[in-house]
């Protein structure tokens, strides 16, 4: 079982950050071997949406590295109101939510979610209640030298860009927090591509190898102050200015257990230093054979948002992304190989749309 739920957290990396790794061999035990794995959400924000994510178990084989694509996805409100969902692709489902849909996204109410596959199979969830959320106060960016393994496997200080959420706890929720973090970044290219210079804004996700929850039962009061949630280096993507974007997710109780479940499987070394690690739960079940183990959680949440830029004082002996040291391939018979110093648009999440909130 700890092998599966090693498996899960990798297969959560990959929906909830579409990361890519090459295959390895990897065997899943025939137990679980056609199990389906569920990630969803319905989350009030602006705008609100639901997002249902379905695969198979994760064993590193090309096929269960695909979304599943499944027959049928229903969302249901205890208001007996119901929805059924439009995949964008195979096992990926997003619907924005408004006031002409069937299901609003509404704290205090309850949703669960059917989900019926090409094999006959009818996946359901338990009813999960929207907790209420509270914006945060404040992130605090700072700048401070952390001991890392260089590339010689010694220790050595190395400055880092650390990052903290003052924010407030609803007391009356006995659950916890999530966060997602994101980072945007401007490059300007050398136009290698076709001699054009041109500026991009870059949104990618901070670190796909972490999860950020909070346990309000290590925390005293309603208020919780400098909580780190990550640590980068200092590279030349912060050269032209550099935001971090921060939401903030409200969890109930089960949803802070499986999330929080996921968050020690993830940081998990093999040392007593760990910490103690239980079945991660899952509020899923085939309804026709429960023996069949479904992974996974559907849960309903708010979102809170909150964006700051990286004060230009903590990175100013950095030097910009472009143009790269070193020589770059390019013109005939040639393909540029400077990445985003030869056409920024190329990168991924890339625009040359700048943000409205990106002011220098």
């Amino acid at each position: 079982m700890k092998i599966i739920l090693r498996i899960i957290v990798v297969a959560v990396g990959l929906l909830l950050y579409q990361a890519c790794i090459d295959p390895i061999d990897f065997e899943v035990s025939n137990e679980f071997s056609d199990s389906v794995v569920v990630q969803g959400r319905v989350v009030r924000a602006d705008p609100s949406f639901i997002e249902v994510n379905i695969s198979r178990l994760f064993d590193f084989s090309a096929e269960s590295r695909q979304p599943l694509a499944v027959q049928e996805v229903i969302v249901f409100d205890d208001q007996g109101n119901q929805m059924e969902l439009t995949a964008s692709s195979p096992g990926i489902f997003r619907q924005e939510l408004d006031n002409s849909t069937p299901i609003q996204a509404v704290v205090g109410r309850g949703y669960r979610i059917s989900i019926r596959t090409f094999d006959g199979r009818t996946i359901e969830s338990t009813s999960e209640i929207m907790p209420p959320n509270q914006a945060p106060q404040d992130i605090n960016i700072s700048r401070i030298s952390e001991m890392v393994i260089n590339e010689f496997n010694q220790f050595e200080a190395q400055p880092r860009i650390r990052l903290s959420i003052d924010t407030g706890l609803d007391e009356t929720q006995n659950a916890g927090l999530f966060w997602e973090i994101r980072s945007i970044f401007r490059v300007t290219d050398s136009g290698l591509d076709d001699m054009t210079m041109r500026t991009c804004f870059i949104d990618r996700v901070t670190s796909v190898e972490d999860i950020y929850v909070l346990d309000p039962e290590e925390f005293s009061g309603n208020q919780v102050e400098d909580f780190e949630l990550v640590t980068v280096p200092i590279t030349s993507e912060f050269s032209e200015g550099y935001f971090f974007q921060v939401k903030q997710f409200s969890l109930s109780e089960t949803a802070f257990m499986y999330w929080n479940g996921i968050d020690i499987l993830s940081e998990r070394e093999g040392s007593v230093f760990d910490r103690p690690v239980g079945q991660v739960p899952s509020n899923l079940v085939n309804v026709d054979d429960p023996s069949n183990e479904v992974f996974g959680f559907f849960f309903a949440t708010e979102e809170e948002l909150i964006r700051k830029r990286v004060p230009d004082e903590l990175f100013s002996d950095v030097s910009s992304v472009c143009p790269m040291a070193g020589p770059c391939t390019n013109g005939p018979g040639g393909a540029c190989t400077c990445g985003v110093c030869c056409d920024c648009r190329q990168v991924e999440n890339s625009s040359m749309v700048r943000p409205s909130f990106f002011i220098d």
